[in-house]
């Protein structure tokens, strides 16, 4: 009789161990904090129940907030000791809410903490939070088109986003043609106007929408009161060459920006020589519709040659460039820059006075100018916050300001004495 009960234990404790073969005891997901913009995957860890057990297939469904996990597994024998195994089972993206996760797996023992069954999808509200928008207005060289910059700082992909902006009444101004598989750290978005399309001159109100992959409403959206125009007297213009190959460069490169009245905007040179084989050169004007010209000095031949002008103190963000005719004449390049805001009161092709002001980097700081030989008067240089880091008295026509130590940043230069005259410029540091 105690022989039958013994071999009745083993039998059952045999047929539930061929039962069981995979123990789990974590469930997690991934991203850990999910989004409905971004797709989830459950991670479920735990042990096989002997070196020869092994998972058969994986998968879950979803109805509702329940996830139902399906696992089949198997032990057809082996040593006996628990192998750790983790199980990946894609979900897909999900809609906002509270998730339960139950498993309809009969060889699966679910040991997880009952913490570990449920999780959060968060909606668009949180997921746009991450979302800065950096620029909207006109694109500084193209007239049939404006130009977005977003910075996405949080996790979230946004798959295929494109760009939407209305006006207030809701008149579309312009619609992005998908450009980027999603988004990553800072990028931007052309908006091309439809025909027949006439964007406001002055301050409006408008709405910016972030569309994703098929769906069928905007993902964020965002209320502005926006000006196409750059809001200050001058924007940032970039000159610049590079050398992209064939031979090292060793030459300077002079450049000189004409204005549509044929005054001479701004000048300036570049150096390439040994290692360094790119140049940059800075500086502000008003919009309007400028050429650039560039030769070099002594006459190069050599090298892969592109010059022209962008938006930002690299090769990032909105630029034109041509190749670079080697030789003695000057190459050529038309600049349409901020070309329909010409006519405000900030353009030098508008009814309003023209600023003899330019201004460029010059090693740890930088220099402004007033080319009519008139004193500055006071230079304010101020942080993004409005603390003030520099106040200089310019008692001559050009001033030399130190930034040494001042960290990168944007800054906002003013003359007080001069109303309207604001710059502002992105600093990285000395």
């Amino acid at each position: 009789m105690r022989t039958s009960a013994c071999t009745a234990l083993f039998l059952i404790g045999t047929l539930l161990q061929a039962q069981t073969c995979f123990y789990v005891h974590t469930i997690g997901q991934v991203p850990v904090a999910p989004d409905d913009q971004t797709p989830v995957s459950l991670v479920i860890s735990g042990d096989l129940s002997s070196s020869g057990a092994y998972i058969v297939s994986a998968w879950a469904s979803v109805a509702g907030g329940q996830v139902t996990v399906e696992i089949s597994c198997t032990d057809p024998g082996g040593l006996a000791v628990l192998v750790p195994h983790d199980v990946t089972i894609p979900l897909g993206l999900l809609d906002p809410g509270i998730y339960s996760i139950v498993f309809n797996s009969p060889g699966t023992a679910d040991l997880a903490p009952p913490s570990q069954h449920q999780f959060e999808v968060l909606g668009g509200t949180g997921l746009c939070d991450s979302l800065a928008i950096l620029h909207v207005g006109w694109h500084p060289f193209n007239d049939q088109g404006l130009l977005v910059t977003l910075l996405n700082s949080g996790s979230g992909s946004f798959p295929d986003p494109w760009m939407v902006l209305h006006t207030g009444n809701g008149d579309t101004l312009g619609v992005e043609t998908v450009s980027w598989p999603g988004l990553n750290g800072t990028t931007d978005h052309i908006l091309n106007i439809p025909i027949g399309i006439t964007p406001p001159s002055g301050l409006f109100n408008a709405t910016l929408e972030l569309w994703t992959d098929s769906a069928a409403q905007p993902t964020c959206s965002w209320e502005l009161d926006l000006s196409l125009c750059p809001e200050d007297s001058c924007t940032m213009l970039y000159p610049r060459i590079g050398n992209f190959g064939g031979a090292l460069v060793d030459a300077t490169y002079h450049w000189v920006l004409i204005d549509q009245q044929t005054d001479t905007a701004g000048t300036g040179s570049m150096d390439l020589s040994g290692m360094i084989q790119e140049g940059l050169d800075s500086i502000c004007v008003a919009p309007g519709t400028y050429s650039l010209h560039m030769w070099s000095d002594p006459p190069f031949t050599g090298g892969q040659l592109q010059y022209g002008v962008g938006t930002g103190e690299n090769s990032a963000g909105p630029g034109l460039d041509a190749t670079f005719a080697q030789g003695t004449d000057p190459n050529v390049m038309n600049v349409p820059f901020y070309q329909p805001c010409s006519g405000s009161t900030n353009d030098v092709n508008g009814n309003a006075p023209r600023s003899s002001l330019r201004w460029g980097r010059l090693g740890a700081g930088f220099w402004i100018e007033d080319q009519s030989g008139s004193p500055l008067g006071a230079v304010v240089v101020c942080d993004a916050s409005g603390r003030s880091i520099v106040d200089r008295l310019g008692r001559d026509s050009l001033i030399r300001i130190d930034l040494e130590g001042v960290p990168a940043g944007m800054l906002i230069i003013s003359l007080p004495e001069r109303p309207g005259v604001v710059v502002r410029i992105p600093w990285t540091g000395s």
